[in-house]
């Protein structure tokens, strides 16, 4: 079968496709053609609206494979992160792994009633602000339902709990007046999760605004969303073999030698040729 004979709406949904067709009318960064102009010569022919469908399908393949070849590399490197992270917190709060340190979370903002209170506890407890500790509940919450008649261990918990609340306990927290024991740059980075990345140097905020990058990718292509909004994807594979140094530079060497991002990526105009389709 040749490839432009696929029904492309047994593939993919309507509006998928109506952004793939807007996204190939677009021309490249540095004065690169639109992906419509860059169909073979023997297309070159066709009706506008032909091509328009023909470069859209294309592509819509080759952002499948993007994500293909992204994925193995992200799973490892989220779990490479979050045991990382849980290992420090067990540690430094002194708390087994099996009974997990999300038994250890209060609400720092209504549960304190002092600044001398809260530097007690802060050592002992992982204090999280009023709106953390609310995704934190919500999302304990929503894995108790799946789980109601047993105890959730620290070693099921950390394997069901969102990328997205490891990544809050890298937020700011609050460092209010009388607040320090709501900063999580004192209470949770310098203490402790600064070791879940023995190979890191820089501060806190930039360390969370490159997992936030890993995080965006990764749930873009966790969710089956296109990746055409990514303006870099060399940036993004810099980026996940970054983070995955900071943790185990053996780990990173491992997804250095064994990935396919580049080569992928640099396969769009084979996309657009028809020479490949997965």
């Amino acid at each position: 079968m040749n490839f432009s004979d696929l029904n492309m709406n047994l593939i993919a949904s309507s509006p998928r496709m109506s952004t793939f067709r807007d996204y190939v009318l677009t021309p490249g960064k540095n004065g690169q053609e639109a992906p419509v102009d860059r169909l073979p010569r023997a297309e070159q022919h066709l009706e506008l609206s032909e091509r328009i469908n023909r470069a859209a399908s294309r592509l819509y393949f080759w952002d499948s494979q993007i994500a293909g070849s992204f994925w193995p590399a992200v799973a490892l490197v989220e779990v490479l992160v979050r045991n990382a992270m849980n290992d420090e917190l067990c540690d430094y709060f002194d708390i087994d792994h099996e009974d997990g340190w999300h038994t250890l979370v209060m609400n720092g903002e209504d549960s304190i009633s002092s600044s001398e209170e809260g530097n007690q506890l802060k050592s002992k407890y992982i204090l999280l602000t009023r709106k953390d500790y609310r995704a934190f509940e919500q999302k304990l919450s929503e894995i108790k339902r799946k789980r109601p008649s047993s105890a959730i261990s620290g070693d099921y918990f950390v394997g069901k709990v969102s990328l997205g609340m490891w990544l809050s306990l890298l937020n700011n927290g609050d460092s209010g007046p009388g607040r320090g024991y709501l900063n999580y740059e004192q209470t949770l980075w310098e203490p402790c999760l600064v070791e879940a990345f023995p190979n890191y140097q820089g501060k806190r905020s930039q360390l969370r605004n490159e997992l936030n990058q890993f995080a965006k990718l990764r749930n873009r292509i966790a969710h089956h969303e296109h990746l055409l909004g990514r303006h870099n994807f060399n940036s993004d594979a810099d980026n996940l073999v970054s983070i995955a140094s900071y943790i185990d530079e053996d780990v990173a060497e491992v997804i250095r030698q064994n990935n396919r991002f580049r080569s992928v990526i640099a396969q769009q105009q084979d996309f657009l040729d028809g020479l490949t389709v997965l």
